[in-house]
Order: structure tokens, then sequence, then C-alpha cells
């Protein structure tokens, strides 16, 4: 009997001692869950401020940049706008000086007196194919500004011998509104090129 006393007292001991070590053992591994979880979670933390600092730096020199291309675009614009007043004013100081020098005499030899300049005939055929030459008509296209007016005579007709009415004064003053055209278009196109492709007009 004392000997089953015994035996159950230290039965009770080991299964005591047991739910201490496992109630131990559950107590250590909650403690380093716990500790791993607030590792991972500060670590995790800190990625995505990380992260969060990397986008707002990206934004903000995103801004930096637009801002910069924008002020670029102002000033090309007002650069542009500027040349294209000063093209005008040059352009319209140029048909008056054409018209104060606008030449309708000359000599027949040296020492010769002047002599007014004879009629120079610009027929209807010549003028359409000058148009036709700057790529601006066809010969059977209306004429340019006059959608009423009959098409250009074809090659080989009668009507393409008619005399035009052209001048040369009239001649010489499209050729020089033609040409402030092509200026004003080549200033046009190099503001546009510097403000969609900046690098392309650096030295």
């Amino acid at each position: 009997m004392k000997s089953l006393l015994i035996a159950l007292m230290a039965g009770g001991a080991l299964l005591g001692g047991y739910h201490y070590l496992a109630a131990e053992r559950q107590a250590a591994w909650q403690q380093g869950y716990s500790e791993a979880k607030a590792r991972g979670e500060a670590k995790l933390e800190a990625v995505r401020r990380e992260h969060a600092e990397q986008l707002l730096d990206q934004a903000n020199a995103y801004e930096v940049e637009q801002a910069r291309k924008q002020r670029r675009a102002q000033e090309i614009e007002q650069s542009y706008l500027a040349t294209r007043r000063k093209l005008q004013s040059r352009i319209s100081d140029l048909e008056d000086a054409l018209d104060e020098a606008y030449t309708d005499h000359y000599r027949t030899g040296p020492g010769n007196v002047p002599q007014p300049v004879p009629e120079c005939v610009f027929t209807v055929g010549w003028l359409r194919d000058y148009n036709a030459a700057l790529g601006g008509v066809r010969a059977t296209s209306a004429r340019a500004g006059q959608p009423d007016a009959a098409p250009w005579p074809a090659p080989g007709v009668a009507a393409e011998f008619d005399n035009s009415n052209v001048s040369q004064r009239e001649l010489l003053r499209h050729a020089q509104r033609y040409g402030r055209w092509c200026q004003a278009n080549t200033k046009q196109l190099t503001a546009l090129i510097e403000v969609l492709n900046p690098d392309e007009t650096q030295p």
C-alpha cells in the first residue's frame, strides 16, 4: 500500500513536471512568436515608409520637371511671338521699301537714258504653271482665292495663251508674301520642335 502511494505521488510529480514544462515551452514559443512578429511588422513598416518616401520623391521630382518644361514652353512661346512681331514689322518695312524702290525703267546700254520697262505679258498658262511649281494648284483646279472663277486651262488649249493681266510688280509682291509665309512657318516649326524635343535644338 505504501509503495502504491509512493508510486502515485511520483506519477503526480512527473505529471505536474510535464505540465509545467509544457506551459514553459508554450510561454517561450509565444514570447518568441510575439518578438518575431513585432520585428517583422517593424521591418515591414520601415519598408513601407521607405517606399512611400521614394514615391514622394519621385512625385516631387516629376512636378519640378513638369514645371521646368512648362516654364521653358512659355519662354519659347514668348520668344516665338516676339520674333513673329519683329518679322511682321520687318516685312511691313520691306513692303514699303519695295513700293518706293520698285524699278519700272531700264537702260538699253551704258550711258543711255533709262526708259520705261516694256509691258511683260504673263499668260494664263504661265501663271498656272507658276502656281503649280509652288505646289499650289493643278491644271484643272479652281484659281486660288477665286472659287467662282473658271478652272485653270489645261495645257494645249487656246485659253492658256491669254494675257493674265498680272504685272511684274504684282508678281514681285506675290514673291515677297510667299517669302513671308515661308519665314513664318519656319519660325513656328522651330518653336514647336523646341517645345516637343528641346534636346534636338541644343548645341
